[in-house]
């Protein structure tokens, strides 16, 4: 006959939860509610991101509440769509990472809902992303210590802004350029130059990949998008 799982303490299961993966602690959550809470202690989730897709519909109440208990702080975004956004401001307001997976213009306005955001990604997006300062939520230059872009096109008219809104973020630790497309750059040392970041950014930009008459990309040094990664 099976042991009752309750005769060790808490602190014993905690510590062995914690050598497994994500997808293990799910699979031992979901075998008794004893398990279910020590599974859900903030302590097993540090550093773990959740991936929002939105698929079917709205999360629930409890999907929310449980992310809050575990203290999730880190934040995949799948969805375009403002209600989704406005969804997850709502429940998890205290975000300190926030990844934009399709970034758009829209979505981008809602970034003011996440005053403790301190690491911002934004990748693959499916429109042009107009870069404006006048966009940004205030808190944003002051606070963000990391800023990665990968895959998002900024329209002709955005240069000057692009190289502007950069120029405003004093505290960043660092700084990924991955597959940055600026239509009609004219030189992209004259935009390395005056990209005024603090003194020890760590900055991850490299020579364009190609170029032609429209665009120049911005690589990142590092192969892949691994370091796009929150």
């Amino acid at each position: 006959m099976a042991q009752n799982p309750s005769k060790l303490p808490p602190e014993v299961w905690n510590n062995v939860f914690g050598y497994l993966s994500a997808t293990e602690k799910l699979n031992v959550r979901a075998t008794c509610k004893y398990f279910k809470t020590i599974v859900d202690h903030r302590s097993l989730w540090k550093n773990w991101t959740v991936v929002l897709d939105f698929k079917n519909g709205s999360y629930n109440r409890k999907f929310w509440d449980t992310l809050r208990h575990r203290k999730v702080s880190s934040a995949v975004m799948k969805s375009t769509k403002v209600k989704h956004w406005k969804q997850l401001a709502l429940f998890l307001p205290i975000l300190t990472t926030v990844v934009m997976d399709q970034s758009s213009q829209e979505c981008f306005s809602c970034l003011k809902d996440f005053p403790n955001m301190r690491r911002l990604v934004l990748r693959s997006s499916c429109s042009d992303l107009l870069l404006d300062i006048s966009r940004f939520p205030l808190f944003l230059p002051e606070k963000l210590t990391y800023l990665s872009m990968c895959g998002v096109m900024f329209p002709t008219t955005s240069v000057s802004k692009f190289i502007s809104v950069l120029s405003q973020f004093k505290n960043l630790d660092s700084l990924i350029c991955h597959q940055v497309c600026i239509y009609c750059v004219p030189i992209v040392t004259v935009i390395l130059s005056q990209v005024q970041v603090p003194q020890g950014t760590l900055v991850h930009w490299l020579w364009p990949v190609w170029s032609s008459s429209t665009a120049w990309i911005l690589h990142c040094r590092r192969t892949g998008c691994s370091s796009c990664l929150a």
